[in-house]
């Protein structure tokens, strides 16, 4: 009786060491798909982040264009009114 506990006890053994890169190999197969996850989250931010870049050129063109915008109203005012 003993001797068959002694007998299992060695073939759990095998089979967790036999089953150490298997179980390596999954763990790695998860963080890799959580990396993958965060890879395409990051690319999403990046494009948001380009989007708001040039919406923000934008806006500083426009408003560097506004003094001369204004001068221009403002002596068209005065050419109709004067």
């Amino acid at each position: 009786m003993a001797t068959k506990s002694i007998d299992k006890r060695a073939s759990d053994l095998e089979e967790i060491i036999d089953d150490v890169p298997r179980l390596i190999n999954m763990r790695f197969s998860f963080m890799r798909a959580q990396l993958d996850a965060l890879d395409a989250r990051i690319g999403t931010v990046e494009v948001k982040v380009d989007s708001l870049r040039s919406d923000f050129q934008v806006l500083r063109s426009e408003v560097q264009a506004l003094p001369r915008v204004l001068s221009e109203m403002l002596d068209e005012r005065a050419k109709r009114s004067g």
